[in-house]
């Protein structure tokens, strides 16, 4: 009510944004992966700014917001995890006529069948998607058609869906095989992550890390924390034109893994072009 009778006699302006959010999840502990910033995170929005006083306002907003990080498998030292151990594999062709018939499904790793493997680590790529609240307030330097601004305020998130996506690799980082591979449909690949999700059964290498189907990646739905920023408007003949940077602070452990006591918490940086455009024209 405030803020509605301190606006009464200012233009209150409705708008869109689009950018990017650039991110990372920190973590306290993590024995096999290093995190590694995921840049290419898509973000959109709309707010209303209204006026308190003279360049003051505040802009309640709500976004689309895509948040993660890169986690690459540490392959050398004592942290050095394989997912496969390396060695001698085969598979007992079933689909295929690349062997002939008497060999398939006969149980022996008959001479066509067989295949080498050198140890396999998984990286894996985790976005978490969050319907989020900003309440954010600004002070504008007014400058004419142009001028500059800084903002502060909380944030509030919620997840609404998750995807965990995991690559094999081998020691040197390579997703392919100087060999060939035999899938288990008896088809040929160089590529290790085609090669393990042709056998059923044998590895976990997708997720949905809001429902913990891997326990180590298992994330709470909810965030919550601070954002600051600055950036600089145009006025325009109908509305507004930003262009905003912000750094947004995770302050709640997000890790929901069972028995730990280990802390995850997310950093992210926010780049968008925002439109306002004044309400009664």
């Amino acid at each position: 009510m405030a803020l509605i009778t301190c606006s009464a006699q200012a233009q209150i302006y409705l708008g869109g944004k689009l950018g990017l959010a650039p991110s990372l999840l920190s973590y306290q502990s993590l024995p096999n992966h290093k995190s590694k910033p995921a840049f290419i995170n898509p973000l959109a929005g709309v707010m209303v700014e209204i006026p308190i006083v003279y360049g003051l306002s505040v802009q309640p907003e709500v976004q689309f917001v895509t948040r993660g990080s890169n986690l690459k498998a540490i392959r050398t030292g004592d942290k050095a995890k394989a997912i496969i151990d390396e060695g001698n594999y085969f598979s007992d062709y079933s689909l295929d006529n690349l062997a002939e018939e008497e060999h398939r499904d006969n149980g022996f790793a008959d001479e066509k069948e067989r295949f080498k493997l050198p140890n396999l680590y998984e990286n894996i790529k985790v976005r978490l998607n969050y319907i989020e609240t900003h309440l954010m307030i600004k002070y504008e330097f007014i400058g004419g058609g142009n001028g500059v601004y800084v903002e502060a305020g909380p944030y509030y998130s919620l997840g609404i869906s998750s995807k965990g996506t995991s690559t094999v690799v081998n020691g040197a980082g390579k997703k392919t095989a100087d060999n060939q591979l035999i899938a288990n449909d008896a088809s040929i690949t160089e590529n290790y992550t085609d090669l393990l999700k042709s056998y059923p059964n044998s590895l976990q290498l997708d997720s949905k890390p809001f429902k913990g189907d891997k326990k180590d990646f298992h994330y709470k739905k909810s965030d919550l924390g601070v954002a600051v920023g600055a950036g600089i408007y145009k006025e325009l003949d109908a509305g507004r034109l930003y262009f905003d940077g912000r750094i947004l602070w995770g302050l709640k452990n997000i890790n929901a893994k069972a028995n730990t006591s280990s802390t995850i918490k997310s950093r992210s940086f926010q780049l968008s072009i925002t439109y306002l455009y004044p309400l009664g024209g």
